[in-house]
């Protein structure tokens, strides 16, 4: 078209200037208009002034902007809203509107925002056999007339126990150990198997998913295991396993289906799931009919300069990387964050089949794990009582709110101006929805994800800018210390992964109350707001 723009980031219906394009010789009646006015000093700056030839009143001059979100999705991400801990995946351009700017922001930005600063780690996955081994591989294993697993078998109720070979592992011997002994399934994966006989712990499965003939070595011959082998494996592997109990699986690859079943009237199962054993083995495990999955050694990343729990030569002299994950900072090989990426898109859909997954030890995938949970809101933890959305297990703080809430008219009263109010905590929204009602714009401040799915539902007043975050001094990463029967009082613990933002960071164009609840880091968000409080002499609650 002939103009584009950014959707302001806290205004759906609004514009934001920090990109923009349009064609030479087009929309000039914008700047027209504004040199004809003399170059006021607008309130809200430029993008106020171009937003202004968008609005119905203005339909007369038939200008229309596209909107850059809608042209190129998840390209363009706001710092202030979306980027606190990382990059988000997919994105191309980071926007700093308003404070902070990129020299001045804590976090990733200083290792990215410098000549030869990183980004975004992605990753073109290429296989480590050539397509032709590949296929030759699958017609010599069909050769051989191997059990296939080729349907969904019944769900099993047995645990399965997965085994990977991170340098974790050597933290829970005995816990692997304890698990099979209570009748859990345990699986090997590649060199894990000598690493549990070396230990005297029998396992049930081994599975082997690598095309390279080195995976032989992997395997030790034994009657009470049941080997489950990727039809793609090297001729070495099934040789190695001769007169032992093997199912055979074919891959999800490209063409796979055209080679397996070109002539057969059966249904063929194809699992997917990702680039590693560790990934594609619980889609096998799955077919088989688990759904309790506990997982050991799935660090994606190096522990001491080590980076599996026992020698492997398959991967000796590999590239390590400096990884940055929200707060932590991790060392990893390529292949490590791609298979921490696949499982961070690949377990949830494992959890909507049915499936209880578990991740043991302290590397990057778990960590990443760690930081889903976190973010999950279950529908079953929010309640509609009285109309309002509430956490469930809340039994204290609704009786609080219903008995206080009247006291936000005798706070309004004090004050001069009703332009913009800065509110946190803001609960599950009846603080700020009541201030709605007499201000023109409310920002509020919820970190806890329950209370904040709340207030989402609570408020859907588009004057009421939401925002999953803390206020204090400096910006940090903490953790919350949660009460399940009073969702008021939650409290700032010690490090995690919620955002800590600074009032005076805002650049507030006005501030005529700031009215806090924030469970004793009431002092913490002052401090952060003495450029702001002196500027506007706001009313504080």
């Amino acid at each position: 078209g002939d103009f584009a723009i950014l959707r302001d980031f806290y205004r759906p219906d609004g514009m934001q200037s920090s990109v923009m394009l349009w064609k030479a010789g087009k929309n000039s009646v914008i700047w027209d208009s504004f040199e004809a006015h003399g170059f006021p000093n607008v309130e809200g700056g430029d993008q106020a002034w171009i937003e202004q030839f968008f609005s119905p009143m203005f339909k007369k001059e038939g200008l229309k902007a596209n909107i850059l979100q809608d042209l190129y999705k998840d390209c363009f991400v706001s710092y202030k809203v979306s980027c606190q801990t990382g990059i988000p995946k997919n994105s191309k351009v980071v926007v700093f509107h308003g404070n902070p700017r990129p020299h001045a922001a804590d976090g990733w930005v200083n290792k990215v925002w410098k000549i030869g600063g990183g980004s975004s780690l992605e990753l073109e996955m290429v296989c480590n056999v050539s397509a032709e081994q590949l296929e030759r591989n699958i017609r010599h294993c069909l050769t051989l007339g191997l059990p296939e697993i080729d349907r969904m078998l019944p769900i099993e109720e047995d645990e399965a126990v997965f085994v990977g070979g991170g340098p974790s592992l050597q933290n829970h011997a005995i816990m692997i150990d304890t698990a099979g002994k209570n009748c859990k399934a345990i699986f090997a994966l590649n060199g894990t198997a000598k690493w549990l006989t070396e230990r005297r712990i029998p396992y049930d499965y081994h599975i082997i998913a690598d095309a390279r003939p080195e995976n032989a070595d992997f395997l030790i011959p034994n009657p009470y295991t049941t080997y489950l082998i990727a039809s793609h494996c090297d001729r070495a592997v099934f040789e190695k396993l001769k007169d032992n109990k093997v199912l055979v699986w074919h891959r999800g690859h490209d063409g796979m289906q055209d080679i397996v079943n070109p002539n057969r009237d059966k249904y063929d199962a194809y699992m997917s799931g990702g680039s590693t054993v560790g990934l594609v083995g619980m889609s096998v495990a799955y077919t088989l009919g688990f759904r309790k999955f506990h997982l050991y050694g799935y660090d994606s990343s190096y522990l001491d300069n080590e980076g599996h729990a026992y020698a492997q030569s398959l991967n000796d002299n590999e590239h390590v990387l400096d990884i940055d994950a929200g707060t932590r900072s991790f060392k990893a090989a390529a292949w490590m964050v791609q298979q921490a990426n696949e499982y961070v898109e690949f377990a949830p859909l494992l959890v909507e089949l049915g499936c209880e997954i578990t991740v043991y030890g302290d590397g990057l995938l778990p960590h990443l794990n760690k930081c889903m949970i976190e973010a999950a809101i279950p529908e079953t933890e929010i309640a509609e009582k009285d109309g309002v959305f509430w956490p469930k297990n809340d039994v204290e703080c609704k009786l609080s709110v219903d008995h206080f809430i009247d006291d936000a008219d005798w706070i309004v009263s004090h004050c001069k101006g009703f332009k913009v109010v800065l509110q946190a905590g803001g609960n599950v929204g009846m603080w700020p929805k009541k201030m709605a009602q007499k201000f023109e714009t409310v920002y509020t401040f919820e970190p806890d994800n329950i209370n904040f799915q709340c207030l989402v539902r609570n408020c859907p007043e588009p004057n009421i800018v939401k925002m999953q975050a803390g206020l204090g001094e400096h910006h940090a990463m903490v953790g919350l210390q949660t009460c399940r029967q009073n969702c008021g009082a939650h409290s700032v613990s010690g490090s995690g992964i919620m955002p800590i933002l600074r009032i005076d960071d805002l650049a507030l164009d006005a501030c005529d109350l700031i009215q806090l609840d924030i469970e004793g880091f009431e002092g913490f968000a002052l401090k952060g707001g003495i450029e702001t409080i002196k500027r506007f002499k706001p009313v504080i609650c």
